[in-house]
Parts: structure tokens; sequence; C-alpha cells
């Protein structure tokens, strides 16, 4: 199991990294619209996708909360046509 001091770590280097990249990104002068797609994807890309996958996961913890109902075997809905061996 991850500790919490261990967990600080790990979030204090990623931290430090993407400071760090932020720092040299804004030292370094980009040409026309590379910027702009620069920053679009550092400021709404990227947070916007760890977003969508925080919900799903959230959502996905939420439904197998719940139990799976019970099965009914409907007839209309297992017509067999083709033969098998």
């Amino acid at each position: 199991m991850i500790s919490d001091i261990s967990i600080g770590i790990i979030v204090k280097s990623a931290s430090t990294v993407v400071t760090k990249t932020l720092i040299t990104i804004a030292d370094v002068e980009f040409p026309g619209s590379q910027r702009m797609w620069l920053l679009m994807t550092l400021f709404v890309a990227l947070p916007g996708v760890s977003f969508c996958y925080y919900y799903a996961k959230k959502r996905e913890k939420e439904e197998l909360s719940h139990p799976r109902p019970e099965f009914v075997p409907y007839s209309h809905l297992r017509i067999r046509t083709k033969v098998t061996l």
C-alpha cells in the first residue's frame, strides 16, 4: 500500500516537473499559432481529458455499487435461426 508520505513525494515531484515545464515553455518564443495550440493543449485539452476520466471512473464506481438485476429470459429477444453444431 502506498502511504500518505510517498503520495506527497510523488505529487510534489510531479508538480515540480510541471512547473519547470511551464517555465521553460514561457521562456521559448513560438511562432504564430503554435503557441496558441500549445496553450490550448495545456489549459483546455489536458484538463478536459482529466475531468472526463475522473467523471467516468466515478460513474463506473457508482454503477458497480448496485447489484445487477435478475436475468429474465424473454423469448422474443432470444430468437435463434442459425443452426449451431
